[in-house]
């Protein structure tokens, strides 16, 4: 070793001009970008089970309001129940207006979903029998 030359030494303790703060730093930043897109991927999550609800809940509440009006019985009247996660009601109606023959009704169904409180409604007219 020469003269006035000096040894330096290296430690495990925080340099101050060192990268170990840096390192510390790095480290927050990739937690903060993990965390934000585990929260948007959750996020996304509910919004399409949402949607996947909603899908479902509308097919049904289709094929039951087709169901209700196909299967309506031919005197006037109302009447009401449920299918599942959706309450119905039914109501058949002559119409006003000048006497026709043969007469003509409205059957009217409108569903609720439990849930989602949509309303579904459908209404048609047709031939109803005659008053006794």
């Amino acid at each position: 070793m020469r003269a006035g030359s000096k040894i330096r030494f290296r430690s495990n303790h925080c340099d101050p001009h060192g990268e170990a703060g840096v390192a510390a730093i790095d480290a927050l930043v990739a937690l903060v970008v993990l965390s934000t897109c585990l929260g948007l991927t959750l996020a996304a999550a509910q919004a399409s089970r949402r949607a996947g609800d909603a899908a479902a809940e509308f097919a049904q509440a289709q094929a039951l309001l087709r169901y209700l009006v196909q299967t309506a019985p031919a005197a006037p009247g109302r009447a009401g129940g449920r299918s599942g996660v959706l309450a119905w009601t039914r109501e058949i109606s002559p119409l006003d207006g000048p006497v026709m023959r043969p007469r003509i009704c409205r059957v009217k169904v409108a569903l609720r979903g439990d849930r989602s409180r949509r309303r579904y409604e459908i209404a048609t007219d047709r031939a109803c029998p005659e008053a006794a």
